[in-house]
């Protein structure tokens, strides 16, 4: 059911922290804490303590045997054990360290230790710099006071909305603005029924009008979200057709503008081994495709349809390695059939009759990418998929004035996408 916003923060009042790869720390208390005087007795057990752990595993475990002691375990364990009270065999009564057991042979021909300084994990990119092959270029941004019908819808598969959050609070807020958003898709919001309240309050304070389709059947998996700058002519809905295996799963919202059909989806993934392969083509391509036709054909209005659509249409679509990828969900010959005969295929041929406004705008040789794999490490390689689409009716075809992808944001492995509209009034 559709959530109205309540109590949100006013996002002009909140710091940008949008804007470079590197976030500043937060400053630590002034002066800092003095440390605390300690015992000789602290300090001796410190000692002792130091000592141990400087001896090697070979060591320690020939320190416990000689004394007669288990020597099974991790380092930790060896090194409470050999520091216990009772027979501490093989040490000096006055540094109360342990004296060197006589090395084992391979013990012997190890080199000393060549310590390293911490390795700490760099922050999470939030800015990148696209530039093999460089994106389209942009069209210029419509003044919205010489054109108050044009329509610019932002989509973004974020990859868990509280995690993209805690990289930075204010991402998601910063690239609506700066695209001057009217509508703002979310998939793979992966949020609980429980954790709506909490989140309405932290993101887009800018758009009251907002629903959250969170899946049941699996908690913390999938889940869609919409959000409107203007209040729609109906409330939105969800998963408004039949679902079968993805009942449950949150994948689809809608909404009803004057002049436009507004429809955000997370198309299912074939899965691991195709396991879902036959549900997704046979089952929820053909229903969502009929259920944009009769949108379009009884609603009497155009359709706008984004989201994660899981499916690389063209071999451009896609970085390489297409023979190999071919058996693998998203680029199947299965699921790009699906998509041009379901949804680009005229809707008197038995399609949805919808245009892909990226190549619409930028033509058939336009190469970016919206998804890059986090385990390949694939996204400074630019080794990427376009699955990420935004789809409009044909008669809105010629009304797309820029379709674009935002390749420069970071937080998800997911790029933004969006594309402007100019409807008629």
């Amino acid at each position: 059911a559709a959530r109205a916003a309540s109590g949100a923060p006013n996002v002009a009042a909140r710091r940008s922290r949008w804007g470079g790869a590197n976030r500043p720390l937060r400053a630590s208390a002034a002066g800092g804490e003095q440390p605390e005087t300690r015992t000789d007795e602290e300090a001796a057990e410190t000692a002792d303590r130091a000592a141990f752990e400087r001896m090697t595993v070979a060591e320690l475990k020939d320190l416990l045997r000689a004394r007669g002691q288990r020597v099974g375990g991790k380092k930790a364990d060896l090194v409470e054990r050999a520091r216990a009270p009772g027979d501490r065999r093989g040490m000096t009564a006055s540094s109360r360290s342990p004296a060197r057991a006589p090395a084992s042979a391979s013990a012997s021909k190890r080199k000393p230790p060549n310590p390293k300084p911490p390795n700490p994990k760099p922050p999470p990119r939030m800015r990148w710099d696209v530039t093999d092959p460089p994106l389209p270029p942009r069209a210029p941004r419509l003044d919205r006071a010489l054109h108050p019908a044009k329509l610019t819808v932002l989509s973004w598969n974020v990859n868990s909305i509280r995690a993209l959050l805690d990289k930075d609070p204010d991402i998601l807020d910063q690239v609506a603005a700066s695209e001057d958003a009217d509508v703002v898709l979310l998939q793979e919001t992966k949020l609980q029924e429980k954790n709506v309240p909490e989140m309405d309050a932290r993101v887009l304070a800018e758009y009251p009008h907002r629903t959250w389709n969170c899946a049941t059947s699996r908690l913390g998996y999938s889940g869609t979200a919409m959000f409107l700058r203007r209040e729609p002519t109906r409330p939105p809905w969800h998963d408004p057709f039949e679902m079968d295996e993805f009942e449950g799963e949150g994948r689809v919202v809608c909404a009803e503008l004057p002049n436009v059909f507004v429809v955000g989806a997370y198309c299912p993934n074939s899965g691991e081994g195709l396991a879902r392969l036959r549900a997704r083509t046979e089952s929820w391509d053909p229903r969502m495709a009929a259920y944009l036709s009769s949108l379009q054909r009884d609603g009497g209005k155009p359709v706008v349809y984004c989201g994660d659509l899981n499916v690389a249409n063209e071999p451009i679509d896609l970085w390489g390695n297409h023979a190999a990828n071919s058996l693998a969900s998203g680029y199947t010959p299965q699921e790009r059939d699906s998509f041009k005969h379901l949804l680009l295929r005229p809707i008197g041929a038995g399609g949805a009759g919808l245009v892909d406004t990226f190549r619409e705008a930028h033509g058939p040789d336009a190469k970016a990418f919206t998804y890059f794999s986090y385990r390949a490490g694939a996204r400074p390689r630019n080794r990427g998929w376009r699955i990420d689409y935004a789809l409009v009716s044909e008669s809105l075809g010629g009304e797309v004035h820029d379709a674009f992808i935002r390749g420069d944001v970071g937080g998800s492995d997911h790029c933004p996408i969006g594309v402007v509209v100019k409807l008629r009034e």
